[in-house]
C-alpha cells in the first residue's frame, strides 16, 4: 500500500491540472471533446475500482474529472478549474 503524502497529493494534483488544461485547449478546437473525455474517464474509473481498487489513480482520475467538469460529489457543482 503506497503511503499518503503531501508530495504524492502535490504529483495527483499536478497531473490532474495537466490533463485538464490539454483538455480545455483540446475543446477550443474541438468542441465536445470534453464530454467524450469525461466518459472515457468514467470508464477508466470503473475498470480500475472493479480491477485493483488503486485510490492513487481513482483518486487522479477524480479530480481530472472534477477539475473538468466543475463537479465533485463532496461539493457538488462548482465552476470548473479553468472558468
Amino acid at each position: 500500500m503506497t503511503k499518503k503524502t503531501t508530495e504524492l497529493d502535490n504529483v495527483k494534483k499536478a497531473t490532474a491540472i495537466m490533463f485538464a488544461a490539454l483538455v480545455k485547449s483540446l475543446e477550443d478546437t474541438a468542441p465536445g471533446l470534453n464530454e467524450g473525455f469525461v466518459v472515457n474517464l468514467d470508464t477508466a474509473y470503473t475498470k480500475i475500482r472493479e480491477d485493483s481498487d488503486d485510490l492513487n489513480a481513482l483518486e487522479t482520475i477524480s479530480w481530472t474529472r472534477s477539475m473538468i467538469t466543475g463537479f465533485d460529489i463532496v461539493s457538488g457543482q462548482t465552476k470548473p478549474f479553468f472558468d
